[in-house]
């Protein structure tokens, strides 16, 4: 036989019966309105669907320790071969007309005409044509150029600048930290465990609408950006970049908030008065967004593989303890976020629709042209008494059935 277990709750002194087993770990929320008793509570979601909480527009992430995706993906993205080599090979083939311009320079300024005459096995008047022989038309590998330590060091310079890189530039590598759970972090500022972290253990990957904010915000961070404030007591920080030169800045907070959008406008401020950046300090920015997205993503990417998402109840129950209203929604990732959404977004709400729905039966009104400014009509006088919220006018009402409650007894 199957035991169904019932979940109930005292609520203003009447026994409900819960639909959903609420988390002990969070507070519950509670009141009574007229008749009505409203509960709101959290619940663990066990049927969590991880390409649904992140998905699109989050950018994404391979693990190096996926055998099957890490060594292809995960490596071309940041540039190297499978063999963990910097892919120089995709460089030469890619931009050859660049290559061929730098290393000629290179020989042309390091060695005699007569010492590149010799490598290249042809006479003094024929250097330029025998070189862009063998680079434009492809008949060499790289490997097989002379001078090869002089092609590795412009294979190399171009394979660090973003304009020839190979891979995806804003690729992040990641380290892993793993005891009784996993968690992520961009390298170097996660945990770091000498027994329990694993460095340059994955890469986060950005989508096509990563890349499309990298750089239309990213240029913009390069003078004023928003973040969390992780060191003191307000949410979010505003700070502006000063560049004492031009690959030096100096960082100024500028106000702190727990409201992120308070700090929006006066962010917007800083960039309408901005000076024209370098290329360099424009890079810089959209780097600084590329981190900031991936810090993003990996915050929501540990707290689902990690089960910390939950779902939501708010039930409303009459006199007798019956339910007579639900609302329930799941998905909500991080606990801190569930409980601020549980009161501001179901409960809150859930109350104050049963607050007007009380004072309109009581006889009270909403006038349209007031919005939500309750008022009470008054018949005698024919005139309004208006007020400024609902707990207000209720209690009005309530001192008003008291006064007349004695007066009948009188």
């Amino acid at each position: 036989m199957r035991k169904r277990m019932v979940i109930t709750e005292d609520i203003e002194g009447v026994e409900c019966e819960l639909s959903h087993e609420p988390v002990e770990y969070f507070d519950t929320l509670s009141t009574k309105v007229g008749d009505k008793r409203v509960f709101a509570y959290i619940v663990s979601d066990n049927d969590v669907d991880y390409d649904n909480l992140v998905g699109e527009g989050m950018g994404f992430l391979v693990d190096f320790r996926d055998s099957r995706r890490g060594e292809t993906e995960g490596y071309l993205a940041l540039g190297y071969t499978r063999d963990g080599d910097p892919d120089f090979e995709t460089v030469y083939d890619k931009h050859t007309t660049e290559f061929f311009t730098r290393y000629k320079r290179m020989l042309k300024g390091k060695y005699t005409d007569v010492a590149i005459a010799a490598a290249f096995d042809c006479f003094v008047a024929e250097i330029d044509d025998e070189i862009e022989e063998r680079i434009m038309r492809n008949a060499y590998a790289y490997q097989d150029l002379p001078f090869e330590n002089d092609v590795e060091t412009v294979l190399k310079g171009m394979w660090n600048e973003p304009e020839y890189f190979p891979g995806e530039p804003y690729a992040q590598l990641l380290d892993c930290y793993s005891h009784s759970g996993e968690c992520w972090s961009l390298s170097g500022h996660g945990t770091q465990c000498r027994w329990d972290t694993s460095r340059g253990a994955g890469v986060w990957i950005p989508d096509k609408h990563c890349l499309e904010e990298i750089h239309r915000r990213g240029d913009l961070d390069a003078v004023a950006f928003i973040e969390e404030n992780r060191l003191r007591g307000k949410k979010y920080a505003l700070y502006r970049v000063e560049w004492v030169e031009p690959q030096m800045h100096v960082l100024h907070e500028v106000k702190t908030s727990d409201n992120y959008g308070e700090l929006v406008g006066e962010r917007e401020a800083l960039h309408k008065n901005r000076s024209a950046n370098t290329e360099w300090q424009r890079e810089w920015g959209r780097q600084h967004r590329a981190e900031s997205l991936c810090r993003g993503f990996l915050e929501t990417h540990n707290a689902v593989i990690n089960g910390d998402v939950w779902g939501i109840v708010c039930e409303v129950f009459d006199e007798n303890g019956t339910q007579v209203d639900e609302e329930s929604c799941w998905g909500f990732v991080g606990s801190s976020y569930a409980q601020q959404e549980m009161e501001e977004e179901f409960f809150n709400p859930t109350v104050k629709r049963l607050k007007r729905e009380l004072f309109e039966s009581l006889g009270g009104e909403i006038h349209p042209s007031w919005y939500t400014a309750p008022y009470w009509p008054d018949r005698q006088t024919c005139s309004h008494k208006k007020f400024d919220n609902l707990d207000d006018a209720l209690k009005f009402l309530e001192e008003q059935r008291d006064t007349t409650t004695t007066t009948q007894e009188s």
